[in-house]
C-alpha cells in the first residue's frame, strides 16, 4: 500500500516537507517477515529467514541455497544428511516410519 500526502502551497511555492509518500508493506502468509525483511515466499508460512532448513527442495529460511544442510551433516552416520533424516541420532538409513508421524521408528 503506498500513501502519498504533506504537500502544501505557502507564498506560492509548493512546501513537501510535511509530509511525503510512505509504502507499508503486507505480509500475506502472516510469518511476521515482509519482503523487504527477506522473507523469500511470502504465500508460505513456513518460509522466512531464520526457520530451520528441511529437505523439501526449497529455500526454507530464505538464505539463497536449498535444503543445504542436506549435503551437509551426518551425525548418526546413516547416510542420510541431518535436513533429511527423519531419526537424527539413530543409525536409520531406510529412514522407516510405519506410523508416518514424521519420526524415525527408531527414535527413542
Amino acid at each position: 500500500m503506498t500513501v502519498f500526502g504533506g504537500s502544501g502551497n505557502e507564498g506560492g511555492r509548493e512546501d513537501f516537507s510535511s509530509g511525503g509518500i510512505y509504502h507499508v508493506e503486507d505480509d500475506a502468509d502472516g510469518d511476521g517477515y515482509t519482503a523487504c525483511q527477506g522473507d523469500c515466499d511470502d504465500a508460505r508460512a513456513s518460509t522466512h529467514p531464520g526457520t530451520v532448513e528441511s529437505c523439501n527442495g526449497l529455500d526454507d529460511n530464505c538464505d539463497g541455497q536449498t535444503d543445504e544442510n542436506a549435503l551437509g551433516l551426518d551425525s548418526d552416520g546413516d547416510g542420510v544428511r541431518n535436513a533429511c533424516d527423519d531419526c537424527l541420532l539413530d543409525y536409520d538409513p531406510s529412514q522407516s516410519d510405519f506410523n508416518h508421524d514424521g519420526e524415525g521408528d527408531l527414535a527413542t
